[in-house]
């Protein structure tokens, strides 16, 4: 039996250790282009695999049955094979929760803005969703509103997420904005855990707000795979 972690560049990635850490020890990272994922997905010996950045989506796509809240988000990032088929869940949603809890940062009527438009940042909305956020606003580089409209809610967002991999080691420091000019800003949550203090976080921490890095993210999402 084989379990792993499936993506297109792995070296920078925890997930072997934290999984060692909770029990399994018969973890490996699977490096695959896009032309491999058929025949890897084929592969009988695997019964377990968490799926990362850029294959969440192909992840859904190869299962037989999805879990309704993962069908909801549009990815899977953990596949389990039960019976001969693959079952896709999405436990990045319960990691993206855990880590707001664990921040101390609440959402629940409250003005969020999500910086990127790929499959974390769809986990992110749809929790936020259920948190009962009053807005949420995507700000990226191809879709209006842009990086650059940031300043239209200088006073007005009250919470901010990165879900791009802008800042990640070896690009820091790097940043996407500058979040010192928001008026009403009362919480950060950075999901890159590679550095642990990304210029998001260090700017949220003088700003003296609640704010998080990746890690807790990560390992949250591990314990429910």
């Amino acid at each position: 039996m084989k379990f792993g972690l499936l993506g297109r560049t792995l070296g920078h990635s925890f997930s072997p250790r934290i999984h060692n850490a909770l029990g399994n020890t018969n973890y490996e990272l699977f490096e695959r282009e896009p032309s491999q994922l058929q025949e890897f997905f084929a592969d009988q010996e695997l019964q377990g695999i968490n799926i990362t950045f850029p294959y969440k989506v192909n992840a859904l796509e190869a299962c037989d049955v999805v879990d309704p809240r993962a069908e909801r988000i549009g990815c899977v990032n953990t596949m389990v094979r039960k019976d001969g088929k693959w079952h896709g869940y999405n436990t990045d949603y319960d990691g993206f929760v855990f880590t707001l809890k664990h921040a101390g940062i609440y959402v629940s009527g409250k003005e969020c803005i999500i910086l990127g438009d790929g499959a974390s940042s769809a986990t992110v909305h749809v929790a936020l969703e259920d948190l009962g956020a009053k807005s949420i606003t995507h700000l990226s580089r191809k879709t209006a509103p842009l990086y650059t409209d940031a300043p239209n809610y200088y006073e007005t967002a009250q919470i901010i997420i990165n879900c791009t991999p802008i800042g990640m080691y070896p690009h820091n420091p790097a940043s996407l904005i500058d979040i010192m000019q928001f008026a009403k800003l009362e919480g950060v949550v950075d999901l890159i855990y590679n550095p642990r203090r990304t210029v998001l976080l260090l700017q949220a921490e003088m700003m003296d707000i609640p704010h998080c890095d990746g890690l807790p993210f990560l390992v949250a999402q591990g314990v429910e795979a």
